[in-house]
């Protein structure tokens, strides 16, 4: 949380967290475990001590953990800061100065996203979980450049007739040296690197030209959902690819962009923005996964303006019939849906049963195996 003090509070007073850090830990490093405290750099410190067991090592690291725990004073505010660390032990994760702090910095970044506010040992497999995303960042970009990745589509079926109503374009890699790439991983990759504007827009221009081939063919209203990343709507190429790229295109009333709970709990000035250009030009909304993350009935009220659809997550859909609390969720969702004039689709139906209960719960729409893969 450092960070959010120097921009809220100010340099001056991050030097000062800064240098009750550095007390901090000099008071539990160096005079009680007789070891050495040095500043790395911005917020992050590095100390030495010896340690007879990894017991030991264990219990300092609590130790500092803990004593971050205690609020910083300033003012008369008091400053909620946490810590995250790495550790490694000499010689058995290295021999030399910079082997031993490259990879305490990779266990400390494996502590932060493990959730903050705790420690991990060095493990080789955090190495080539490193090594794993450089690579997949690298291959991605290529990927993207040379037109190496697919689209595959899952069809949108209407439960009241049970037709097509439309597609999902869902985007598929398979590397010549990593094989077939799992989205779950390669999208937060992409996401972290800004490549996922690029993806997202690629996406959207390769399958509305497919859609827009098959609504002539067969002379069908096909709508076309494409999932739509949050960290977009902060690119900075978002609103000229709005303004001079989407602008241009004809119909896209029939596109739905799929967007996660994220970029709710994220609504700021950009993404307002964001969502009323791309409103004017016909494209709706839709949340996606709808219930896994921080959702909540609540957010659909207040979200209904933009919203023209809910996707509700595989998860309930997969134990509707056997849980009656599944069943409840997915009926207080339909209702309140109903009421403010929004469509619900169920994703991952399996099962004609499934089928059944979503129908008589009032579910619009439907996706899943039992329909066709994608």
């Amino acid at each position: 949380g450092f960070k959010e003090v120097n921009d809220s509070l100010g340099h001056s007073v991050g030097d000062r967290v800064l240098q009750a850090s550095a007390k901090r830990l000099k008071e539990l490093i160096a005079n009680n475990n007789n070891g050495y405290v040095a500043r790395f750099g911005g917020d992050e410190f590095i100390a030495t001590c010896s340690c007879n067991t990894k017991r030991e090592a264990e219990d300092i690291a609590e130790s500092i953990i803990h004593s971050f725990r205690e609020n910083f004073a300033h003012n008369n505010a008091q400053l909620q800061l946490g810590c995250s660390l790495g550790t490694v032990f000499f010689p058995d994760d290295g021999v030399t100065t910079e082997e031993l702090i490259r990879k305490a910095d990779t266990a400390m970044y494996h502590a932060k996203n493990s959730g903050r506010n705790t420690f991990a040992f060095f493990e080789p497999s955090m190495l080539q979980d490193v090594m794993l995303k450089n690579t997949i960042k690298n291959k991605l970009q290529n990927a993207l450049r040379d037109e190496k990745l697919e689209i595959y589509y899952q069809p949108l079926v209407n439960l009241r007739d049970m037709s097509i109503s439309g597609f999902e374009a869902l985007l598929r890699w398979e590397d010549e040296d990593l094989g077939e790439v799992r989205p779950d991983l390669f999208i937060p990759i992409a996401e972290q690197t800004g490549l996922i504007f690029h993806l997202d827009r690629w996406v959207l221009r390769t399958a509305s030209k497919q859609v827009k081939i098959w609504r002539d063919k067969f002379d069908r209203p096909f709508n076309l959902s494409v999932n739509f990343s949050p960290t977009n709507f902060h690119h900075r190429e978002m609103m000229p690819w709005i303004h001079n790229d989407l602008a241009q295109e004809s119909g896209l009333e029939w596109v739905e962009l799929e967007v996660t709970e994220r970029l709710v709990l994220n609504y700021d000035d950009n993404v307002i923005q964001g969502l009323e250009e791309l409103l004017k030009l016909g494209v709706s909304f839709s949340i996606d996964d709808f219930g896994t993350g921080y959702s909540s009935l609540g957010y659909i009220k207040k979200f209904s303006h933009i919203l023209s659809k809910i996707k509700i997550d595989r998860l309930f859909v997969h134990e509707i019939i056997n849980h009656s609390s599944d069943r409840a969720l997915v009926q207080s969702i339909v209702t309140l849906a109903k009421s403010l004039n929004i469509e619900v689709l169920a994703e991952g139906v399996e099962s004609r049963r499934q089928e059944d209960v979503l129908i008589q719960l009032g579910c619009d729409y439907a996706q899943g195996f039992i329909y066709e893969k994608p």
